[in-house]
């Protein structure tokens, strides 16, 4: 098996909520989501597409509310990640 197999193998099996493949929950307080089942509640709460929520739900991306951008640098010293 040749190096780039191997990579493509291992990406297939890794756990990534965007793939859907992770479950947030807490047995203790009743509730779990994935961000398929999330995304399409925020999306229509803030009026944007669900799919192109999803893939800036995970990792390091932050909404702006007042210009209603999704952007890569944090606007602020104090900002959080979208999920967070």
């Amino acid at each position: 098996m040749t190096d780039a197999e191997l990579e493509a193998a291992e990406q297939e099996f890794l756990y990534s909520p965007e793939k859907g493949n992770v479950v947030f929950c807490s047995a203790l307080d009743n509730w779990g989501f994935t961000l398929d089942s999330m995304c399409p509640k925020i999306a229509k709460q803030f009026g944007m597409n669900a799919k192109a929520l999803k893939k800036f739900m995970w990792g390091k991306y932050y909404y702006i509310s007042s210009s209603k951008k999704i952007v890569k640098e944090p606007p602020r010293e104090d900002s959080n990640e979208m999920f967070v």
